[in-house]
């Protein structure tokens, strides 16, 4: 009797996980299918859709993060995205600044 019971209990766990799972993954791209960013500085305007694996924003500038910068990925990252916008940064500057 008892094993009936979490038997259910097991159930009904996973199939509320399974029902989180898909409106997590299926969901909320559904509502959203096309979202544009216009970049105001520069009159630029990208399109993101979630019918693409992958967003590609071509004119932000490629920085390498090594050598110089082993453990710096969001310091590049970040680094790459001010640069376009226009910030005259770059990625020794921003690292020693957050030390």
């Amino acid at each position: 009797m008892k094993a009936i019971r979490k038997l259910k209990w097991y159930i009904c766990i996973a199939l509320l996980g399974a029902v989180i799972w898909s409106v997590y993954t299926n969901g909320i791209p559904k509502y959203i299918e096309k979202f544009t960013f216009s970049n105001i500085q520069r009159g630029k305007e990208t399109e993101f859709s979630n019918n693409d694996e992958k967003v590609i924003l071509s004119n932000v500038p490629l920085i390498r993060q090594l050598p110089e910068l082993d453990r710096g990925c969001e310091v590049t990252s970040l680094a790459m995205m001010l640069q376009y916008a226009g910030v005259s940064v770059d990625k020794m500057t921003l690292a020693n600044e957050i030390k």
